[in-house]
Order: structure tokens, then sequence, then C-alpha cells
């Protein structure tokens, strides 16, 4: 595994990945896309768009080389295939764990966000989010609005609390 970048220079990095992966040119992308399909050599299927293992290892190792990091399309480059930069640095996103919207919490990692927020509070959630490696401030923020905070509470209505809402609606 290797490190993924953190904290609020995601974006702009993302921001720079995008402007140095654009072309000079249109006809100099398509004189990549001949040559490319002239050497043969390209094992990327654009019919089938998952990553192999053998790439995974491949974007790992030149990810590690000094050269390259966070010059996706140097490192596209040298992957020798017909993704765009900006697939290889998702990928690397994926692999570092740092995308992990589909994954579930876990205890540890709700108890870590309750440290996290007892530490910094509610309104510094960028100092939440550094905390746990593999969530965003922004999956830390709902997470804790919508399931962890001390104040939600998980209960039946009482009586007295169901004749309060009935009152309020019929006042407004």
């Amino acid at each position: 595994e290797f490190d993924a970048p953190r904290g609020p220079n995601y974006y702009s990095i993302l921001d720079q990945f995008v402007k140095e992966s654009r072309y000079e040119d249109e006809s100099q992308k398509s004189s990549k896309k001949a040559q490319k399909e002239e050497d043969g050599d390209c094992t990327y299927n654009p019919t089938d768009n998952k990553f192999t293992k053998v790439e995974d290892s491949l974007l790992q190792t030149l990810y590690k080389s000094a050269s390259n990091q966070n010059n996706w399309l140097k490192i596209a480059q040298q992957m020798n295939t017909k993704r765009h930069p900006i697939e290889y640095f998702r990928r690397f996103l994926y692999l570092s764990g740092y995308i992990s919207s589909r994954k579930q919490w876990k205890p540890n990692e709700d108890a870590m966000l309750e440290q996290a927020v007892g530490i910094y509070g509610e309104n510094n959630w960028k100092q939440v989010g550094n905390c746990l490696d593999s969530k965003t401030n922004s999956q830390c923020y709902h997470r804790w609005t919508k399931r962890v905070a001390p104040r939600i509470v998980r209960k039946k209505w009482d009586f007295d609390e169901d004749l309060k809402l009935a009152i309020a609606t019929l006042i407004y």
C-alpha cells in the first residue's frame, strides 16, 4: 500500500492533474493513439473497464518512484495503455483507501469519530476527517449528524411527545 493525499490539498492536486493531463492539441493526441495501436502492446480492453492485478501492481510501482509522484500524465504514459491519466489517479485513490464511500463504517471508526469530535468539536470537520484515514470530512460529518451523535434519540415517542407534535401542527 502507499500513501494517499490527505487534507484540503486533495482538490488542488486533482485540479493540477486535470490541467496537466490535457494534450496540447488534437493532432498530438491522435498521433499518440496511432503510435500505441502500431506498437500492439496495449493490454487495456475498452469494453472491459476493470483494472487487472498486473496494472495495480505496476501503478503502485510507478507511483512509488520519486520522479513520478503526482505526475499522473507521466504515469499513464509509462503504463502504456489507452487509459486516461484521471483513471489512474482515481484507481490510486481507491487502492490507497482514500475513496471508501461504499465501505461500511466499522465500530472502531465510530469510536475514533467520537474521539475526534470530542477533541476538535462539531465545527472543524477537516481536522476530524484527517483523524480517520479512510474517510473524508464530508463522510465524517454525515455519519456524526445522522448516526453517531449522542443527541440522536432512538426510541419510540412518548405520549407527551406525540401530543406536543399534534398541538404544534394544529398551531402552525
